[in-house]
């Protein structure tokens, strides 16, 4: 599973995460800060995560959420 993140103030792709769109949102906003401590990003960051109707934001970060397919 990949998850793009984009950058919604540039309106364009920032990257590209093998993480879940929550995780991913959090590790864009902590990489855009300088923090390549992946180990602390829930901690301090988690908090800063939002679950909208279509994704999860973090910052000016969004991704689209994890769709389900049975």
């Amino acid at each position: 599973m990949t998850t793009s993140v984009m950058d919604l103030d540039a309106g364009e792709e920032h990257a590209t995460f093998t993480l879940t769109a929550r995780e991913a949102v959090i590790a864009a906003y902590a990489q855009s800060r300088g923090d390549l401590n992946t180990w602390n990003y829930e901690s301090k960051y988690g908090k800063l995560a939002r679950k909208t109707k279509y994704g999860w934001t973090c910052g000016k970060y969004w991704a689209q959420q994890d769709i389900n397919v049975d």
